[in-house]
């Protein structure tokens, strides 16, 4: 019997000697020790915020839209109040109920709520300045593009670039004690965890005060177009925008638009140039050997194998040299100097200076191609004629438009305009993207010369141009092209343009302007031109909009 009880009690001294040890070990494993620190604590995401999209200067572009983002604490005294204001001050597209905040409180943790305004009036109440992505008059909303409910890039660079901006999203969190029941502890500060905002991202070629002097000028004077504003040096697009614009917070109002088609980016649309095409046709004289003394007198009209194409001025212009026909912009002119120079000339020199070729910016963000007829489809002199002044079957972007001017700014090279600076993982340093093609040779430096000289005259030594700035100098060829379409008065519509670049003297930016259904060129396109030009080089601080403003 004593044997059995002493062999009972060393086997009972090894078990427990072992339970004992299996406690220590087990209170001595880091991932249990982790795991039940974690059930003793409850995470909050206060903000969410998916990787940053800057402009050239690392100014953010997204994620700037000031928001109050209030954290409730389910305390008993004074939720009666509290509960009132939430009711009242809940930011959200169908408001909170009452009961529904009670239950979040009867829960027993902490929870989040939008709110309209900052206010810290209650006690269990903290709020948080956060921000929304997406500003409702968002900057370059074209580029920039839109989210899905997901938070996958639909659209422009948000699409583009999506696999890179999921993976700089960044949450900022609080952190709760909770009690064995999982309810929030009275008393014990919520630890932050998480950064407050994005810092990686995509860095743009855009210049967001620029973008926003466009915006704000097509706003006043476009309803419906474009404008580009490009590096006079680089071609590196500073500003692109398009009207009439949408908001992002918008959405399905502004896809329900058919009427006025908000969601296009008419920038990288084609659309028939009109006058500002005999930038081509006088780049192509020059190049063909036809000297710039050449002359023509207008009577008002010219008759081309039976078809007549009339001058905007009936009288005519008399006789003119071609410095003098580009300034006035007479049509019979430039009949007469294609027929000289000949087609196949005139639509290689077109495709030198970039027309006919789309340009890639990024994934899904294409600027089209045109038209840009071949010579077989010119088997008319008549049509010939047409595309000597911008009209028949030829078609160009407002990008491709500020690209071939800016061919003429950079001595007669033609460099792809480009949309993307690079990306950063630290919104400090940035890793250059792969840039486009060198610089392809179109025309000869001394053409490109004389044609800025052209366009400077065309624009100051002209009365009455619309688009001659007051604080800077600049060159300009502003065009009215026809479309064979009609409004509801029989009126036919227009395509209203204007190119140029400023100062004149040494050239910094290349502008492009479309006003679809504009009067003419000078007229509609042409005080948008000057806006820019003035508000750019006028030096003054304008800022991208805050918020809404």
């Amino acid at each position: 019997m004593q044997k059995q009880l002493i062999t009972v009690f060393f086997c009972f001294t090894l078990l427990f000697s072992l339970l004992s040890m299996r406690i220590y070990a087990l209170t001595e494993d880091d991932r249990l020790v982790q795991a039940a620190q974690n059930q003793s604590r409850y995470t909050l995401t206060v903000q969410e915020s998916r990787g940053q999209i800057y402009d050239c200067h690392l100014r953010p572009l997204v994620n700037r839209k000031e928001v109050f983002q209030g954290i409730v604490y389910p305390v008993a005294e004074g939720s009666g109040g509290l509960v009132d204001f939430l009711v009242r001050e809940a930011d959200s597209p169908g408001g909170v109920s009452r009961e529904g905040i009670l239950q979040q409180m009867e829960s027993g943790r902490p929870f989040a709520i939008r709110l309209k305004h900052p206010s810290k009036a209650f006690p269990g109440l903290d709020v948080y300045q956060t921000y929304e992505r997406y500003q409702d008059r968002q900057t370059a909303a074209h580029v920039i593009g839109y989210t899905n409910a997901d938070g996958q890039g639909v659209t422009g660079i948000e699409a583009a670039y999506d696999d890179l901006l999921k993976r700089q999203t960044v949450s900022s969190q609080l952190a709760f004690t909770v009690d064995a029941t999982g309810r929030y502890i009275k008393g014990v500060e919520a630890e932050p965890l998480g950064q407050t905002e994005a810092t990686g991202g995509v860095v743009l070629t855009l210049d967001s005060r620029i973008q926003d002097i466009c915006e704000r000028a097509g706003a006043q004077y476009i309803e419906s177009g474009a404008i580009v504003v490009l590096d006079a040096k680089t071609s590196a697009i500073r500003a692109m925008a398009s009207f009439p614009s949408y908001s992002p917070n918008a959405l399905e109002e502004s896809i329900a638009d058919t009427q006025t088609a908000p969601m296009i980016n008419r920038a990288l649309y084609a659309f028939s140039p009109g006058s500002i095409f005999k930038i081509v046709t006088t780049a192509a004289a020059l190049e063909a050997g036809i000297p710039a003394d050449f002359s023509y007198t207008c009577t008002g009209s010219v008759d081309i194998d039976g078809v007549v194409f009339h001058c905007h001025y009936r009288d005519g212009h008399g006789t003119l040299s071609m410095k003098e026909a580009f300034t006035v912009s007479c049509n019979p002119y430039f009949i007469v100097l294609a027929e000289k120079i000949g087609k196949e000339k005139l639509l290689q020199t077109a495709s030198d200076m970039g027309l006919g070729k789309s340009i890639f910016l990024a994934d899904g963000i294409v600027g089209a191609a045109g038209s840009l007829p071949s010579a077989d489809a010119l088997p008319n002199p008549g049509d010939l004629a047409n595309i000597s002044f911008g009209q028949g079957l030829l078609t160009m972007t407002p990008l491709q438009a500020a690209q071939m001017t800016a061919c003429i700014v950079q001595g007669g090279k033609t460099q792809t305009p480009w949309l993307v600076e690079g990306t950063t993982e630290d919104g400090i340093q940035v890793d250059a993207a792969e840039r486009p093609p060198a610089p392809v040779a179109a025309i000869h430096p001394e053409t490109a010369a004389q044609i800025r000289a052209f366009m400077v005259s065309a624009l100051e030594d002209q009365a009455n141009q619309e688009g001659l700035p007051t604080v800077t100098t600049a060159g300009a060829k502003t065009g009215t092209a026809q479309t064979g379409r009609y409004n509801e008065n029989g009126e036919e519509i227009n395509q209203a343009w204007i190119v140029g670049f400023f100062p004149a003297e040494n050239p910094e930016y290349v502008a492009a302007v479309l006003c679809e259904g504009g009067e003419s060129g000078n007229l509609s396109a042409g005080p948008v031109f000057r806006e820019i030009a003035d508000s750019v080089m006028r030096g003054q601080e304008t800022q991208p909009s805050e918020g809404d403003a």
